[in-house]
């Protein structure tokens, strides 16, 4: 896990020096509807764990591809918002 975040890190710091701009815009504009998205990303992770039932029945590669649907979802959704509205919902 470790390895991912510094992956992660690494990534970011890419993004700084103008590695990937769709990436960038795409996670700016989650972060700037970040109540909108942390709970979103809540309510995804219980339907796809509470209510498929797939809680402890995934290995970590099961988890890590859910959350990586999860973060999918919220980068496509969170420009699409932020293109048409200010705030997001919860803002």
């Amino acid at each position: 896990m470790l390895a991912v975040g510094y992956l992660a890190g690494l990534a970011v710091r890419g993004l700084d020096r103008g590695v990937d701009h769709g990436l960038r815009r795409r996670l700016v504009a989650l972060g700037s509807i970040a109540l909108t998205g942390y709970l979103a990303q809540s309510a995804l992770a219980l339907l796809v764990f509470g209510g498929l039932r797939l809680y402890g029945r995934l290995g970590a590669l099961g988890e890590l591809v859910v959350v990586a649907g999860i973060w999918t979802v919220l980068l496509i959704a969170a420009p699409w918002w932020t293109s048409r509205y200010r705030f997001g919902p919860v803002e």
